[in-house]
């Protein structure tokens, strides 16, 4: 809901900074030049519709109040509406990239993956790199918390890592269900997961001998499977 709402804001702002610029005051002169979100609030796009899918589990959906443009006070008014009403969907662009570069560039633990890095910051438990590959991650991890792909969940096996899996639709609940009955995992109940049930099963992962076992003995499995069938083949055999 947060994100959905400084998105619409972040889009609806870009639509009327970028007209003002081009010639036409009409939105900076409405107050829309601006990050407030309520200025920009749609009482069905952005209140009404997003409360329906957070209640019914639906897609989330919304929009905000559309900026009133007079191509009267454009300079160039067919290249400088169509630059207006691009600026919205480009914001949104720069959002999602900012986003992603920002996940690949903080990473939290408690040891450096590369042996040269920079200065951590704040607690020391955070460094900045260019880019971390997951299983140097994993390599380091005392429990890997995850949806349930594929990938990771071999990843960990191979690197004796325990897993606990938070399920959220395709393939995962399939995976999920194979890991529990494999016991090499454990697996959060989503319809009524909190800080508290979720602290409790990181908790028992790592402490628990029965399933580190039981995740020697798959990595065994894996180990001497001399690399014949596919990896993903093992899992497949192994955990079916």
């Amino acid at each position: 809901m947060i994100v959905l709402l400084f998105s619409l804001t972040v889009h609806e702002m870009a639509h009327a900074w970028s007209a003002d610029r081009l010639g036409d005051p009409t939105a900076r002169l409405l107050g829309r030049v601006s990050l407030n979100p309520i200025v920009h609030t749609d009482l069905i796009g952005t209140i009404v519709f997003p409360l329906i899918a957070m209640v019914s589990g639906a897609p989330l959906l919304g929009w905000a109040k559309p900026v009133p443009v007079n191509m009267r006070y454009l300079r160039h008014p067919r290249r400088d509406y169509v630059l207006v009403a691009a600026a919205g969907p480009a914001s949104n662009l720069v959002l999602a990239v900012g986003d992603k570069l920002h996940a690949q560039l903080l990473v939290e633990f408690g040891q450096d993956v590369n042996a040269v890095s920079p200065p951590p910051i704040g607690n020391g438990k955070v460094h900045i790199f260019p880019w971390v590959s997951q299983l140097d991650i994993v390599k380091r991890a005392d429990v890997v918390f995850i949806h349930g792909g594929l990938a990771t969940i071999k990843e960990s096996i191979a690197e004796n890592v325990p897993i606990v899996i938070v399920p959220h639709g395709k393939d995962q609940y399939d995976n999920a269900m194979r890991i529990q009955r494999s016991g090499v995992g454990l697996v959060a109940d989503t319809r009524d997961l909190s800080p508290e049930s979720l602290r409790k099963l990181l908790t028992e992962a790592v402490s628990s001998l029965v399933l580190k076992r039981k995740l020697a003995r798959m990595k065994d499995i894996f180990t001497g499977a001399d690399n014949a069938p596919s990896s993903v083949g093992i899992i497949n055999n192994v955990l079916a």
